[in-house]
């Protein structure tokens, strides 16, 4: 938990970087950002849901590991 707890602040500043890029530079288009809907459960004080980028196309949830690595959906830009 403590683990999932510390990547989530660096996680959603990279998050709101790559959208950032999304929008502005077309080399950027193929960063994926996913979307955890029941981070909430990850840690203490954790938000209902969370958002991480990945380069693949198949969901690998960073917040809950083997339990649920599939759970989350592709944020679109």
């Amino acid at each position: 938990m403590a683990a999932r707890k510390s990547f989530h602040p660096l996680s959603e500043a990279v998050v709101e970087f790559a959208k950032a890029l999304r929008r502005q530079e077309a080399v950027f288009k193929s960063l994926k950002v996913f979307r955890c809907p029941m981070t909430k459960d990850a840690f203490p004080g954790a938000p209902r849901t969370a958002e991480w980028i990945q380069f693949e196309p198949t969901v690998r949830n960073p917040y809950f590991g083997a339990e649920m690595l599939d759970c989350g959906s592709e944020v679109k830009p």
